[in-house]
């Protein structure tokens, strides 16, 4: 079997770890326990990287062989918009219990109904996406999905490493200017989000474009992996944030990312992890703001404990998601579209990583 048509259950795991990171992160920061997991916030741009890598794997060659660009991204609505939906939904009900105003829910359940930043001034802390803070990266996802169907598939690599080169130059100069990689969710930094998207998915695709190329390569065991990128995110470290997310982002997950795709097989609580990993990242911020508004009436559950209590209500909103809605929407859509009737080339189901 090519390389190109093989499932990729290594990389599926190490989305499920990057997707726990990211609930740690804002837990800690509405429980008062920042500094928990530092770096927490690359667990985005590892997402991006593993999207440029996943679409290419799943998409490339038919693209290439006539799959029109439409039907891919009705595709990727089809995998991402049914959980949009139900977090928008989640956000509206913790929005409520929040005593926000009734004029905010409209602009807001609409902005992220659409996928569509909320405009700028619209909300006092100019969060693209404040009913569910964590659209911000799905709507990159979705604009890098698009250019990569209209055309980055079929762009040479010299041209693609001009790209990548030149996302880089502005990742940097974000990194330099912030002093973080953690941008690109309000709208005094979207300028951030641009140059993360870019980076990450061009990199990812020119990742798999070696990849694919290549015979392959022993195996690096899965726990190990985990660590790592798990030590990554958490471990506080001496040296300043801008370069630590540079470092991070332009060479550990490359590598992670690579050896990650040589695991052909993963244990079942690593495939829970990575089937649960999509709902969990968009429906843990409306739960932790629930949990959030629970907390201001129970002052004796601890920030320690409140943080700990948010993951385990998140992953359990995360799996009645996944079970009772998404597989059965997608499902739904899946035998009612045209696009996934009539496929262009021979039916390949590739992992659900792009986040």
């Amino acid at each position: 079997m090519s390389r190109a048509r093989v499932h990729l259950p290594g990389l599926d795991a190490l989305r499920g770890v990057a997707a726990l990171a990211v609930v740690a992160l804002h837990g800690s920061y509405m429980f008062g326990t920042k500094g928990l997991v530092p770096h927490g916030y690359l667990a985005v741009d590892f997402f991006f990287m593993l999207s440029g890598f996943v679409l290419a794997h799943a998409y490339e060659d038919r693209l290439r062989g006539g799959l029109r660009a439409r039907a891919l991204m009705l595709r990727r609505l089809h995998r991402l918009y049914p959980m949009v939906a139900l977090g928008v939904v989640a956000g509206l009900c913790s929005a409520y219990v929040a005593g926000t105003h009734w004029r905010m829910f409209v602009s807001d359940a609409v902005a992220g109904a659409l996928l569509l930043p909320q405009p700028l001034g619209t909300n006092a802390l100019g969060t693209l996406f404040p009913i569910d803070p964590p659209l911000w990266s799905l709507f990159w996802e979705v604009v890098a999905s698009a250019i990569f169907a209209a055309v980055l598939y079929r762009s040479p690599t010299r041209l693609l490493m001009a790209a990548q080169m030149a996302a880089f130059a502005a990742l940097v100069w974000c990194a330099m200017h912030y002093g973080t990689l953690e941008v690109g969710f309000e709208w005094r930094h979207f300028i951030g989000g641009a140059a993360r998207i870019g980076f990450g998915f061009v990199t990812g695709l020119l990742l798999f474009r070696r990849w694919a190329g290549q015979p392959p390569t022993a195996s690096v065991t899965m726990g190990a992996l985990a660590a790592v990128l798990g030590l990554l995110l958490l471990m506080p470290v001496d040296m300043p944030t801008w370069l630590y997310d540079l470092l991070a982002t332009s060479l550990a997950f490359p590598f992670l990312i690579r050896a990650a795709a040589e695991v052909t097989q993963i244990a079942g609580p690593w495939r829970t992890g990575a089937t649960l990993s999509y709902p969990l990242y968009v429906l843990h911020a409306p739960v932790l703001k629930l949990l959030q508004s629970w907390q201001a009436t129970h002052p004796g559950l601890g920030a320690g404990s409140a943080v700990l209590l948010g993951l385990v209500l998140s992953s359990a909103a995360a799996w009645l998601g996944h079970r009772l809605w998404d597989t059965p929407v997608r499902r739904w859509l899946h035998a009612h579209s045209r696009f996934e009737r009539r496929p262009t080339l021979p039916e390949h189901q590739p992992p659900p990583l792009a986040v």
